[in-house]
């Protein structure tokens, strides 16, 4: 009986679409690329720290654009620019890993209970950067001059630490495209 049924079902014409051919997969030239991708991680390779900073200079577009990379990028604000407070909330609720820092005494500190602040001096600050993203200026070839440095100079290290400064699109284009560089050549973006 059920083979009968299986059977009648298959005489039955359908109207779903016939199952696609592999070339069928391919995309046209005008269709979207597929937004994620398959990155194999070199455990080898130092794993890479990336922290934006001046986040709190940003407008709330700019902003979503940086909130939107690789959770693992850490963010750093300082209580002294206008959008701190509404960011940093932004970056937490989105679980990102957030650093407020400000001077010890800054009046600034106590305006709002529900930020948890660092204060610190400079001599406190222990967090050595390797490498500058946006030195010697922020470009998608920069980006990848970068990349090539980590790969011949920093490739002994277990941590290689990246700093870049959160305050245009054109920051946010080459931090894009510095992240997926590392992803293709397998480095591992971590956030600890």
């Amino acid at each position: 009986m059920v083979n009968e049924a299986i059977a009648s079902s298959l005489d039955t014409p359908t109207t779903t679409s016939p199952l696609p051919t592999p070339n069928s997969q391919l995309p046209t030239p005008n269709s979207p690329l597929p937004t994620h991708k398959l990155h194999l991680i070199n455990p080898s390779l130092p794993k890479i720290y990336i922290i934006v900073t001046d986040l709190g200079n940003t407008n709330q577009k700019l902003f979503d654009k940086f909130n939107s990379l690789d959770r693992a990028v850490s963010f750093a604000f300082n209580s002294s620019q206008k959008n701190t407070k509404t960011q940093f909330d932004r970056a937490i609720r989105n679980n990102r890993k957030a650093f407020l820092h400000t001077k010890p005494n800054d009046p600034k500190s106590n305006r709002d209970p529900d930020i948890i602040l660092f204060t610190m001096n400079d001599e406190q600050i222990t967090i050595d950067i390797d490498l500058y993203l946006d030195v010697p200026d922020s470009s998608i070839k920069n980006a990848k001059t970068r990349i090539r440095y980590i790969q011949q100079q920093l490739n002994h290290k277990d941590v290689v630490i990246v700093s870049t400064s959160g305050t245009s699109d054109v920051k946010y284009r080459q931090l894009r495209s510095f992240i997926e560089g590392l992803k293709d050549a397998g480095y591992e973006i971590v956030n600890s």
